[in-house]
């Protein structure tokens, strides 16, 4: 006899000596939903029949209707999720699966692996002797310059401490402000790109766990400025009260830089809330921008 289920109008045929008369429950393949059938009947048997469903989440068997009056699902809604879940799950699979074969060739080269890995280390500790060698040279070399011009070096340090006026500090802090700010403002907007590509290219997918090569290479060329703009800053004068304030915005530039780049280069880490923090550096970043620009028109 052919059957049909009532969620999904999948339809199938069962030996009809197999359901007795008082209906047998059938699970529909398709949808998952669980039914009953009765033997062949008259035309008015088989309507009140397909009139009645079972809940897919509690077994409730009740008229047909879009939402159990049991629980209080959607059907079709719960049905959806359960394809999915199925879905998710079976792509879950096959990436262990994957996984386990990476695994598996990882350990047939076991031997190769091991025999490049005695050879780096055997390199590396080569290049940290000579490493070593030739600090302990340098530092030999600095500890005889000391020992001959000590008195000359203490004497000049005084005479630099005593003579720097606070007009000359202020001026020094001017003529570098600009430079530095630069510096901080370039990189830490070049980090926030950064950070901004890995939201789109990753956090879709809420996978952040590789740098792509042109990712790589703009977060190398960062961190080489970072180290720049971070020297830049620690030469920076501490000025009078005058300008001290701008000083002060300049330090918290360097900060937010520092917070952005560090941000940029834990792409290995996921955040739930990085679009929240990318939000706030932006609206942070701008800030200070417009007071350090403010600082620099009162300079000239």
């Amino acid at each position: 006899m052919r059957i049909e289920c009532p969620v999904c109008s999948a339809s199938g045929n069962i030996d009809e000596s197999k359901v007795p008369a008082e209906g047998r429950e059938v699970t529909c393949p398709r949808c998952s939903n669980l039914f009953r059938v009765w033997p062949l009947r008259s035309g008015v048997e088989i309507i009140q029949q397909r009139e009645r469903m079972v809940c897919p989440k509690c077994s409730c068997e009740q008229a047909m209707a879009e939402i159990c009056a049991i629980c209080g699902i959607v059907i079709k809604n719960y049905l959806q999720t359960q394809v999915r879940q199925q879905e998710k799950e079976r792509l879950e699979f096959v990436k262990l699966r994957t996984a386990t074969r990476d695994v598996d060739a990882w350990y047939s080269n076991l031997f190769d692996r091991r025999l490049s890995s005695l050879l780096v280390r055997v390199l590396s500790l080569l290049v940290l002797l000579g490493f070593f060698m030739t600090c302990s040279m340098n530092s030999a070399r600095r500890n005889k310059f000391y020992a001959e011009n000590t008195t000359e070096m203490r004497k000049a340090a005084e005479g630099q401490g005593h003579n720097v006026s606070p007009e000359r500090n202020d001026n020094d802090f001017k003529e570098r402000f600009n430079p530095v700010v630069d510096l901080l403002v370039t990189n830490t907007d070049a980090c926030m790109t950064q950070n901004y590509n890995y939201k789109s290219s990753w956090y879709q997918n809420a996978q952040p766990y590789f740098l792509t090569e042109s990712l790589s290479d703009s977060l190398g060329a960062i961190n080489r400025r970072r180290i720049e703009a971070d020297s830049a800053f620690s030469r920076l004068p501490t000025p009078s009260k005058n300008y001290f304030d701008c000083y002060v915005k300049v330090r918290g530039l360097s900060n937010l830089h520092g917070e952005v780049c560090g941000l940029a280069n834990s792409y290995r880490n996921y955040y739930p809330d990085f679009s929240e923090r990318l939000s706030n550096f932006s609206f942070e970043f701008n800030k200070t921008k417009d007071e350090l620009y403010a600082c620099r028109d009162r300079f000239k």
